[in-house]
């Protein structure tokens, strides 16, 4: 049996493809995605799933480009196969984003594959990468100083991420990463399948290029194996990071405080130093932040410092503060927020900083009122005089702490109670005619408190959600 034909096989049942999934293929024409297209051609009279291919032309290469997307929807034609096509001018894209072309051609590529998914109602998108660029991704970016996670190298599934449709179960499988080059030219000559040769691999102009022309073949005077030694290396190092990628979630929701929608500063800094950096970098990739290494140690030294704020590449602001990590966004207008909240009933609103407020009116209090979740709490309802709204934080503002002697500046109230610097702002207050009744995830005002008297209540909840 081919080891092209197992390894797709294989690799489709292990991604959970059966007879009702509908399979996308990337092809460009060259040996491995028409290898790919062929095995899963076969493989789709075996186990019935529906099938179409996707070919991007990225009119980087002139009339060899054009003669390529030909190639694929003759080939597809002949088979009857249907076949999505596009084109697009990657040169300009690469000018518009400020990004190398070969960045700007995988993003074309991989938005066209997301709405070939949408357009046939696919739940599986197939590419035929294999060993060896397995092998040149590992090295690549092992020359530019990755971590454990990147040089796993490329999953042999994952289920979200550019090419797949967010919240529809997709998933993006690379059926021949476990086979080499050779298997796969073996294959085609097996398989008496054509197919296309891009002359610009040829092209030491680029990294990956000079890696597979250059590297590789000296390293292989080393290990004539090197492909296969580096995927077993790369299905190691993957499983360890998904060990440690559980660990940092674990991390991450002790460490949360959906109050301010930060990171306690204390289990971060404690943790192991493996756990801290991935912990940083999720976070600051969820931001939209582009950290290196030089980032993650400046953060991590402040988590175990004095704090301090930090502007990332891709516009935003990191900042240890008061005893938490956050993010946002570098540089941008206060939000203004108004938003009232009635008399009666349940609502909620978004904060800027991320998470909701909600509120509800009650009759009548929960045994455990006192003791419940942080950013919870509860206050007389009948203490509130006229229209009652949410807003954030004035100049002048004065806030009457519960058990206070009297209003203090709200600003000194909040350095008192260690909010983080760039939460403040976004902090929502409790407003009626009598002042602030209320500081959202903290306390009710004085006068605002519950007393034997009560008898409406009203309960306040910062989420996270």
């Amino acid at each position: 049996m081919s080891s092209v034909l197992s390894a797709a096989r294989k690799a489709l049942v292990s991604a959970g493809v059966s007879r009702l999934s509908a399979v996308v293929c990337g092809v460009s024409g060259g040996p491995d995605s028409m290898a790919l297209l062929d095995a899963l051609l076969q493989l789709k009279e075996e186990q019935g799933f529906s099938l179409c291919a996707a070919h991007f032309e990225h009119g980087l290469r002139g009339e060899a480009s054009r003669a390529d997307a030909a190639f694929v929807a003759a080939f597809c034609a002949a088979r009857g196969i249907p076949c999505q096509m596009a084109s697009g001018d990657v040169a300009a894209f690469a000018r518009e984003k400020g990004c190398s072309t070969e960045a700007a051609a995988r993003q074309m590529r991989y938005a066209f594959f997301e709405d070939c998914m949408r357009a046939r109602g696919a739940g599986f998108l197939a590419l035929g990468h294999h060993a060896g660029d397995q092998a040149e991704t590992m090295l690549m970016r092992l020359l530019r100083g990755g971590g454990t996670g990147a040089l796993g190298g490329m999953a042999p599934v994952r289920r979200s991420g550019p090419g797949l449709p967010e919240g529809k179960g997709c998933a993006l499988v690379r059926p021949l990463l476990e086979c080499t080059r050779q298997d796969i030219l073996d294959y085609c000559g097996q398989r008496s399948l054509a197919y296309r040769r891009d002359e610009s691999n040829a092209s030491d102009d680029v990294l990956r290029n000079r890696i597979r022309n250059q590297l590789v073949p000296v390293l292989q005077t080393y290990n004539p194996q090197l492909e296969r030694a580096l995927g077993r290396q790369a299905s190691i190092l993957q499983a360890e990071s998904d060990y440690l990628e559980r660990a940092v979630g674990a991390l991450l929701q002790k460490a949360y405080a959906p109050r301010y929608n930060a990171w306690r500063a204390r289990p971060l800094a404690g943790a192991h130093p493996a756990l801290c950096r991935r912990a940083i970098y999720r976070l600051g990739q969820q931001a939209g932040a582009q950290m290196d290494f030089e980032h993650v140690e400046r953060l991590m030294q402040a988590l175990k410092g004095e704090g301090g704020t930090f502007t990332l590449p891709g516009n935003v602001a990191a900042q240890v503060s008061c005893g938490y990590l956050l993010f946002a966004a570098a540089g941008h207008e206060k939000a203004v927020l108004r938003a009232p909240i009635g008399r009666t009933g349940e609502g909620s609103v978004l904060l800027e900083g991320g998470g909701a407020l909600r509120w509800r009116y009650l009759d009548q209090l929960p045994g455990d009122w006192r003791t419940q979740a942080p950013g919870r709490l509860y206050l007389d309802a009948q203490a509130l005089s006229g229209e009652a709204y949410i807003r954030t934080r004035r100049p002048g503002d004065r806030f009457h702490m519960l058990g206070g002697p009297g209003p203090q500046r709200l600003k000194d109230v909040l350095i008192h109670w260690k909010v983080p610097q760039l939460r403040r702002d976004a902090l929502p207050l409790l407003i009626c005619d009598r002042g602030i009744a209320a500081v959202a995830g903290h306390m009710p005002a004085h006068w605002a408190r519950i007393t034997p008297g009560s008898y409406s209540y009203l309960c306040l909840e910062i989420t996270d959600e």
